[in-house]
């Protein structure tokens, strides 16, 4: 399967038994590649020729632009990897642009960052904005081009974990997921599908204009406090991918995208109250 996601063209090879249906179940709305195209990225997924030493069950593994990447997993993962995969390579590889790992929405011309440590509720807050009617850039990356301090959209299949995938559930009955996979280093995932209406915006860029550091916690009703624009900036460059890579330049790239942002720091026990705080934001 060949699929642009936004400017950037991917194509996915493989023969693992049910792959193709998930494939199709999450990225048929994505448009293919122009036939002069040059392919960004090229995932292949194929069947390791063994099995698990303890557990017996098949083994798979993956390469990127031919190259093999990480040790074999087990081929009922092979999803769950494949997106990993696809964030692995988009990560390492694309340093043309900064990128810093937060989710993005955008609605009425402005877009908000959330940046989140892992169990900080940054993709079920993601995924519930989105079925809000919030268009969807990216559930991984903040990416700024450095031309124009633009946002660039990725958006692909937003990943839920454990709970969080009944509650999206519940809160987007029309929403199209994957199957659940058990057993990944993240416990029980699952994936949602992006809307059709993001995935034709996905050449539209975006203006930063809020950083928000949300954080579920049970009990602490809703704190919408403001934050430092420089603690903000030291801790989304912390959070860069490549911001060493790049240098003085990510520096410059973050600075011109945070010249007309405010910063909050968000703490919740529900998502609606959470949700009504930041369609507040002025």
């Amino acid at each position: 399967m060949s699929l642009s996601v936004g400017r950037f063209d991917f194509r996915i090879r493989t023969r693992l038994p049910g792959m193709g249906a998930v494939l199709r179940g999450m990225y048929e709305a994505y448009p293919l590649p122009s036939d002069d195209a040059i392919l960004d990225f090229v995932v292949t997924m194929e069947s390791a020729g063994r099995r698990h030493r303890w557990f017996g069950d098949p083994l798979a593994n993956f390469h990127i632009d031919g190259v093999p990447v990480r040790e074999p997993f087990l081929r009922s993962l092979a999803w769950a990897h494949t997106e990993w995969a696809a964030n692995y390579a988009f990560g390492t590889r694309t340093n043309q642009y900064l990128l810093i790992h937060a989710a993005v929405v955008e609605r009425d011309g402005g877009a908000v960052a959330l940046p989140g440590h892992p169990g900080a509720g940054k993709s079920t807050l993601t995924a519930a904005l989105v079925a809000r009617g919030w268009r969807f850039l990216s559930d991984e990356f903040l990416i700024i081009d450095p031309a124009n301090g633009d946002l660039i959209p990725f958006p692909r299949p937003i990943s839920l974990k454990e709970r969080s995938i009944d509650i999206i559930r519940a809160r987007a009955p029309e929403a199209v997921f994957s199957p659940m996979f058990e057993g990944t280093h993240k416990g029980l995932v699952s994936y949602m599908r992006v809307p059709d209406a993001s995935v034709s915006r996905a050449l539209e860029p975006a203006r930063l204009r809020w950083v928000v550091y949300p954080l579920y916690e049970a009990g602490a009703g809703l704190v919408l406090e403001p934050k430092s624009k420089a603690r903000a900036f030291l801790e989304m460059a912390d959070n860069a991918f490549n911001y060493q890579i790049r240098g003085e330049l990510a520096f410059d790239d973050l600075r011109h995208a945070f010249e007309p942002v405010q910063c909050f720091d968000l703490r919740y026990d529900d998502l609606d109250a959470a949700i009504a705080a930041l369609e507040a934001l002025p």
